[in-house]
């Protein structure tokens, strides 16, 4: 019985810490309704054909890239120059 609780309970740990990352109901609700993502001071206009349409959740809640955010925000200057090299590749 205990297989199945810590089962049940890793499920649950899962759907409560993650469920704003993949749901395709608010990911639909993006993708109809709100269609682009504001990240800073960046728009981005998304194509709804690039990902599963619950992956547009993360942009609906503003947890995309939440860390990588914070972390910019936090450490570089509003007025810092950036050259990124590594988009979609990690």
């Amino acid at each position: 019985m205990s297989g199945l609780v810590g089962k049940v309970q890793r499920t649950l740990y899962h759907w409560l810490t993650d469920w704003r990352k993949n749901n395709i109901l608010f990911g639909w609700i993006f993708v109809k309704l709100i269609k682009s993502a504001k990240i800073g001071d960046c728009i981005f206009h998304l194509n709804p054909k690039l990902f599963p349409l619950g992956y547009f959740s993360r942009f609906f809640f503003n947890v995309y890239e939440a860390e990588e955010v914070q972390f910019v925000n936090r450490y570089l200057p509003k007025d810092a120059k950036v050259l990124e090299l590594g988009a979609c590749l990690g």
